[in-house]
């Protein structure tokens, strides 16, 4: 399974590109259908900032934040973003639909903070 990036937004000229990752299934521990990032610009307020200092309300709270998508290279953007591999997270309550939900959710309040 490779990353899907679902689509490029842009809100007064921010851009935030949304990237969601499907789990490798062969994975022994329980987990949901993906795992959700956004790339940020530099001129987002949570550029450069720690996922600790970023205040969301989404899935399991943040858990990365990087000058690169994970498994990518530096691009420019800040990536943040959510993991499905938390204690009862499964494929039917972190299905494909609420992974797309979650990062889109992640999105819309990163556009809500420069509006």
């Amino acid at each position: 399974m490779g990353k899907e990036n679902i689509e490029t937004n842009s809100n007064n000229e921010m851009k935030i590109q949304t990237l969601l990752i499907p789990i490798d299934f062969s994975h022994i521990i329980p987990h949901g259908y993906a795992n959700g990032y956004i790339g940020l610009p530099k001129e987002h307020p949570w550029f450069n900032k720690h996922y600790d200092n970023i205040d969301v309300d989404i899935h399991g709270g943040l858990t990365y934040s990087n000058d690169h998508p994970p498994k990518g290279e530096p691009d420019g953007l800040w990536w943040t973003g959510f993991d499905t591999a938390h204690c009862y997270d499964n494929q039917v309550n972190c299905d494909e639909t609420y992974c797309r939900n979650e990062v889109e959710s992640l999105k819309q309040q990163a556009l809500n903070v420069v509006k």
